[in-house]
């Protein structure tokens, strides 16, 4: 997930990039990623400074069935109440607790391994300054979820897992509630109209529809599409590192 972190520092720090030179014929590129690379991407709209009003096709609601089918749409919600009720002491409704121990080099972080008890999946939860979680099943295909603190908030995101690699949907939410200093991932209030990236991906690679927002305004930041495979994580320009 360590493109997360590089794009939200884009858009918390005001990360400004140039392109008013830039006309109507002229070709766009996005802003955060190395230019030499985007050669397989059509970017229709690139500007994470100030934004267009978001086409209706594109609005970002997790209710849009633009962007998501209805068992997607019923997958998210349920994956983001699911892990609201998460301790360290008691894992995700039908699961039994393994083990429970320190993560590394942080004694505040707990690692803890759960067995569904109906079905031959795992959970691996990792609990500290957000929460992240891994589903498996049997055939190595699930999901990762976390709740993480921007700030100003919390970052949900839910990526598709098939054969252990990202493969599908990649969808982060921003709740906009400031908790504060006593910021709890148990408290984060999920809303339907805070979508703030929608990628599909393959292989751990970004293959068709790149999108993303402004959570505050609804407006479009980034429109794009590759028509391969492409590594984003890998080409994320080094000022972001």
């Amino acid at each position: 997930m360590k493109i997360t972190w590089f794009i939200l520092a884009a858009l918390s720090f005001n990360f400004v990039i140039n392109i008013s030179g830039q006309t109507n014929n002229a070709r766009l590129y996005i802003p955060f990623l190395d230019k030499d690379s985007q050669s397989n991407a059509v970017v229709k709209y690139a500007d994470i400074s100030n934004g267009k009003p978001c086409p209706e096709k594109y609005t970002n609601s997790l209710s849009n069935t633009n962007l998501f089918s209805q068992s997607e749409i019923a997958c998210i919600r349920n994956i983001f109440v699911k892990y609201k009720s998460v301790t360290t002491n008691s894992g995700p409704a039908g699961t039994i607790i393994v083990a429970t121990n320190n993560a590394p080099h942080n004694p505040k972080s707990y690692v803890i391994n759960c067995q569904y008890t109906n079905c031959e999946a795992t959970e691996t939860i990792k609990i500290g300054y957000g929460l992240l979680a891994e589903y498996r099943d049997r055939g190595n295909n699930g999901y990762d979820a976390s709740f993480i603190r921007t700030g100003g908030g919390t970052l949900l995101s839910v990526d598709e897992i098939k054969n252990g690699q990202p493969n599908g949907l990649l969808a982060r939410f921003n709740d906009l509630l400031p908790q504060g200093l006593s910021w709890d991932y148990r408290l984060t209030d999920f809303k339907d109209n805070d979508l703030q990236e929608y990628s599909q991906n393959t292989n751990g690679m970004v293959f068709g529809k790149f999108l993303m927002w402004n959570v505050k305004t609804g407006k479009i930041l980034i429109d794009a599409d590759f028509d391969r495979p492409y590594d984003m994580q890998k080409h994320v320009i080094k000022m972001l590192n």
